[in-house]
C-alpha cells in the first residue's frame, strides 16, 4: 500500500503544490524517510547492513582512510561513522544513506528535467526506488553519479572524472560508468546526426553484446584475476537466472528500452538535444543488454541494470515530447502511469524485489 500510495502522490502533488520546490521537499523527502525507516526484512541487503554497521562504527577515522580488509568503500564507512555520532543504530545508517541518495537525485531531476513529476513516478514506480532499498550503496553511488550527466553531454571531463570518483567511494561498480563516457566522447566528436545516431546505437548495441560475453567467459575461466573479490558473486549466482514468466517480463523490458533509445534519436534536433538523447539512448541500450544477460546469462548482471537505466526517467519525457501534444499527450501520460503501477505492483507481489510487506524498523 505504501509504495501505491508514494507513486500516486508523485503524481497530484503538482496539482496541491504548485510550488516546485515544496514538490520537491514533500515528495523526495516521503521517499527517504519511507526507504529509511524500513526494517530488517524489507530489502535483500538490509540486514546485512546492520551488521556491517556494528563492525564499520568501531574503526578509527584512520583506519577508515587506510581500510583494505574490508569490502565497504571508504564513504560508506564515513557514513557509519556520522550515524554513530548523531545516534548510535544501524536504523540512523540507513536514514543518512537514503537522505543523500534522494536529495542528490531530487537535485538531479530538479535542474535538468523539465517533466518533474513523470520523472519522479518513473524512478518510483519503474525499480529504482526498490532498488534503493536492496543495494543502498550501489544506489547511492549512482546519485552522485548521475549528476555528472549533464557534465559527460558538455565533455567536460575533469568534472565528470572528479564526480565519478566520489561516487566510487560508496560502490566500486560505478567504474563501469567510464567505458562509456569514454565511449559518448568519442563518437560525439562528430556533429550528431539522426540517422548517424541509430546506426551508431545498433552498432554499439552489437558491439556490447560481443565484448560482454566474450569478457563474462574469459572472467568465469580466470576467477583468480579478481583477487578473491566479487568471487562470491559468481559462486552463488552460477546456476541462477531469472525464472522463465519473471525473465519473459525482463526480456520485454528490455526491448522497451531499446525501442526508446532508438525512437528518441530518430529525429531532426539541435545539437544539444541530439547529444542528451544519444547519451540516454547509449545507457538504455547498454541497460538493455545487461536486462537480457540477466536472463540468458547470470542472474549477476542485475547488478548493473539500475546503473544504466536510471536515465529512463529523462528518456519517457523526450518519448512523449516528440510524439503528441496537447490531449493525445495528456492520454499517453496516463498510459505510462497506469502501466508503471502495474509493473511496481507485478515486481513488488512476486517477491523478486524482497521489499514487500513493507514494515517500519524502530
Amino acid at each position: 500500500m505504501v509504495y501505491n500510495f508514494l507513486s500516486i502522490c508523485s503524481i497530484i502533488l503538482p496539482k496541491i503544490y504548485r510550488n516546485k520546490k515544496l514538490y520537491f521537499i514533500v515528495m523526495y523527502g516521503l521517499l527517504a524517510v519511507v526507504a529509511g525507516f524500513r526494517g530488517a526484512s524489507v530489502g535483500t541487503d538490509t540486514a546485512s547492513y546492520a551488521y556491517d554497521y556494528y563492525d564499520g562504527k568501531n574503526l578509527l577515522i584512520d583506519d577508515v582512510v587506510m581500510v583494505e580488509s574490508t569490502r565497504l568503500e571508504r564513504g560508506v564507512l564515513l557514513v557509519m561513522k556520522l550515524a554513530c555520532v548523531l545516534w548510535d543504530s544501524p536504523i540512523t545508517f540507513n536514514c543518512l544513506m537514503s537522505f543523500f541518495t534522494f536529495f542528490l537525485v531530487g537535485f538531479f531531476v530538479y535542474n535538468n528535467i523539465k517533466q518533474y513529476e513523470l520523472a519522479t513516478f518513473i524512478i518510483v514506480s519503474f525499480g529504482f526506488f526498490f532498488y534503493m532499498m536492496n543495494a543502498e550503496r550501489q544506489a547511492l553511488s549512482i546519485a552522485v553519479c548521475v549528476n555528472s550527466y549533464p557534465y559527460i553531454i558538455r565533455n567536460e571531463k575533469c568534472k565528470t572524472i572528479l564526480i565519478l570518483c566520489v561516487a566510487s567511494l560508496f560502490h566500486n561498480s560505478i567504474w563501469i560508468m567510464l567505458p562509456i563516457m569514454i565511449t559518448y566522447w568519442l563518437l560525439s566528436k562528430k556533429r550528431f546526426a539522426y540517422k548517424r545516431n541509430c546506426l551508431k546505437l545498433l552498432l554499439l548495441s552489437v558491439l556490447t553484446v560481443g565484448v560482454l560475453y566474450c569478457g563474462y567467459e574469459y572472467i568465469t575461466n580466470n576467477l583468480e584475476l579478481l583477487n578473491g573479490v566479487y568471487v562470491g558473486y559468481f559462486s552463488y549466482f552460477s546456476n541462477f537466472n531469472a525464472p522463465d514468466l519473471v525473465g519473459k517480463f525482463l526480456m520485454f523490458q528490455g526491448v522497451l528500452f531499446f525501442i526508446i533509445a532508438i525512437f528518441i534519436n530518430s529525429f531532426r534536433l539541435s545539437e544539444d538535444d541530439a547529444k542528451e538523447n544519444f547519451f540516454i539512448g547509449q545507457m538504455l541500450v547498454m541497460a538493455c543488454v545487461m536486462l537480457v544477460a540477466e536472463v540468458t546469462v547470470m542472474r549477476i548482471f542485475y547488478r548493473f541494470v539500475d546503473t544504466f537505466s536510471f536515465p529512463l526517467c529523462m528518456g519517457i519525457p523526450k518519448v512523449l515530447d516528440l510524439i503528441a501534444s496537447g490531449t493525445g499527450k495528456t492520454i499517453i501520460k496516463y498510459c505510462i502511469y497506469v502501466l508503471g503501477l502495474l509493473y511496481m505492483n507485478y515486481m513488488m507481489y512476486s517477491g523478486i524485489q524482497g521489499i514487500w510487506p513493507y514494515e517500519i524498523g524502530l
